[in-house]
């Protein structure tokens, strides 16, 4: 069993006895010196993957918890659980406001995206298509070579609200500020688009997720 904590430790258990096997201890930064794992890890043909709040993805070897490598996304947490997808994990960051394929074996960056705002949730893939969520209130889908937006669907609240964050050209309207004074309600005014914290679930041809405008929402992704 393979879990982390807010205080930067990784760890491997024996999951019939609770023994422990290894933990992992992650960089920190200057800021975030304990390095927290706030979400989970996704393993893969012997190597784990995490994200933390020290700015690092970590490649960690899952039979003795030694890197494998790492990535630093300078000025962002990664929050995102990794997902892992044939040769590629794909992630999102938090204030950089980027969604990653890098490639699973180096951790070597394949290509990147911008994006409005955080990525929480984790990605998921449904007929060759990346899909994952943000918080700008839009779920999309990716061509997992390329990063070229394929597929895209917005929540009822960012169909509501959007204008009163974002610009026609998608940026920051003038007298909106991310971290300003007010600060508490600009995040206020975020969840009003109904950001999309959470990972996708496909059955057939249907993805569930869930939104903080409150929503649960099926969608159609022939």
């Amino acid at each position: 069993m393979f879990f982390g904590d807010f205080g930067g430790y990784f760890y491997a258990l024996n999951a019939e006895n609770g023994d422990l096997i290894w933990q992992f201890r992650t960089i920190g930064d200057t800021y975030f010196p304990d390095g927290e794992i706030q979400k989970g890890a996704t393993i893969d043909r012997d190597i784990v993957y995490i994200g933390s709040r020290d700015y690092n993805i970590y490649a960690l070897n899952a039979q003795t918890g030694r890197g494998h490598w790492n990535m630093k996304e300078l000025g962002s947490w990664i929050i995102a659980t990794p997902f892992v997808h044939k040769d590629y994990v794909y992630f999102g960051t938090s204030d950089t406001h980027r969604f990653y394929c890098i490639s699973k074996t180096s951790g070597k960056i394949v290509w990147q995206i911008s994006v409005p705002l955080r990525v929480y949730g984790s990605a998921k893939e449904h007929n060759g298509i990346i899909y994952f969520g943000c918080f700008d209130g839009i779920l999309r889908g990716v061509d997992p070579k390329t990063g070229q937006t394929k597929w895209q669907f917005q929540t009822n609240g960012s169909r509501e609200n959007y204008s009163k964050i974002f610009d026609a050209e998608g940026k920051f309207r003038e007298g909106f500020a991310l971290y300003g004074k007010d600060y508490l309600e600009s995040e206020k005014l975020i969840h009003t688009l109904g950001s999309i914290l959470s990972t996708p679930v496909v059955d057939g041809n249907v993805m569930f997720f869930g939104s903080s405008d409150g929503g649960l929402y099926a969608v159609s992704i022939n």
